[in-house]
């Protein structure tokens, strides 16, 4: 998946410190199971929150990035988490 820049540098912090684990657990914790009888996909993805809490979580270990940036991040790791 291509990132730009600030993406990669964020999407490397997570795999350098051994995170990558972690976050795809937070991002199905976000996820919104749907009911039985509701259509559609049984779940939806929650991009801003887990947007969110990366952003909460690791702004400090990386500098100068948007909510883009935190956004790329968070739909690689919805897709690794095998929800997207």
């Amino acid at each position: 998946m291509p990132f730009s820049s600030k993406a990669q540098e964020i999407h490397d912090h997570i795999v350098s410190t051994g995170k990558a684990d972690y976050w795809m657990g937070v991002a199905k914790l976000l996820a919104d199971r749907r009911g039985q009888h509701r259509p559609g996909k049984p779940y939806s993805r929650s991009i801003h929150a887990l947007r969110h809490e990366l952003k909460a979580e690791l702004s400090d270990a990386v500098n100068d990035a948007n909510d883009h940036h935190w956004e790329e991040v968070a739909h690689w790791l919805v897709y690794e988490a095998g929800m997207g």
